[in-house]
C-alpha cells in the first residue's frame, strides 16, 4: 500500500502540472508558441529519462532511483515556481522531463522487486487502478484552485507536499520490507 500511494501521488501531482503547464506558462508571461514549446520540451526529455532510468535500474536501488525521480520533479517544480527567468524555465523543462519520464520505467521495477515475478501481475494491475485515479485528480484539482484564487501556486504547492510523502511513503516501504 505504501508503494500505491507514494505512486499514486507522484502521479496525480506531475499528471496535474502537466495538464496545466501550457496555461501556467502563459500566465507567468510566456506567449502561446513558448509554452507549447516547453511542454514539448519536457516530453522530449522524458525520452532521456526513459533510457536513463533504465540504465540506472539495472545498477543502483530502484527503490531509491524512484525517490530521487519524485525528488527531481518537485525540486523542477519549486525552480519554476521560484524564478521565472528562461534559464529557470529551462532547468524545470530538464528536471521535470527527465523525472517523468523516469516514472513509467521505474514503477514497474520497484514492484517486481517488492513481489517477485509470481507477485507482481497482481499488485502491480492494483497499483495501476489507484496510480490512475491519482492522475485523474491532479487536473482538477488544479483547476479548482487556479478558479479559485487566479493562481497555480496553492495547487502547486500542494503537489510538492505530495512529492515529499511519496519519498516518505517509499522510505517506509524500504523499511518494512527490510524488517
Amino acid at each position: 500500500w505504501l508503494l500505491t500511494i507514494s505512486f499514486t501521488l507522484v502521479s496525480g501531482s506531475f499528471v496535474g502540472v502537466l495538464t496545466h503547464l501550457v496555461v501556467f506558462m502563459k500566465d507567468i508571461g510566456m506567449d502561446s508558441v513558448a509554452a507549447a514549446g516547453t511542454l514539448g520540451l519536457v516530453a522530449g526529455i522524458g525520452i532521456v529519462g526513459k533510457l536513463g532510468a533504465g540504465y540506472l535500474g539495472d545498477r543502483v536501488s530502484r527503490l531509491w532511483l524512484s525517490a530521487l525521480v519524485a525528488i527531481l520533479q518537485a525540486v523542477g517544480l519549486v525552480v519554476v515556481m521560484a524564478s521565472h527567468a528562461p534559464l529557470a524555465i529551462w532547468a524545470f523543462a530538464v528536471l521535470f522531463g527527465l523525472a517523468v519520464g523516469g516514472v513509467a520505467v521505474v514503477r514497474p521495477l520497484v514492484m517486481v522487486d517488492f513481489f517477485g515475478p509470481g507477485g507482481f501481475g497482481a499488485n502491480y494491475g492494483w497499483m495501476l487502478l489507484f496510480s490512475y485515479l491519482g492522475s485523474a485528480a491532479g487536473p482538477p484539482f488544479a483547476g479548482y484552485i487556479f478558479d479559485r484564487t487566479g493562481s497555480y501556486n496553492g495547487a502547486f504547492i500542494t503537489f510538492l507536499v505530495a512529492y515529499l510523502a511519496s519519498v516518505v511513503c517509499l522510505l517506509l516501504a524500504r523499511r518494512l520490507r527490510a524488517a
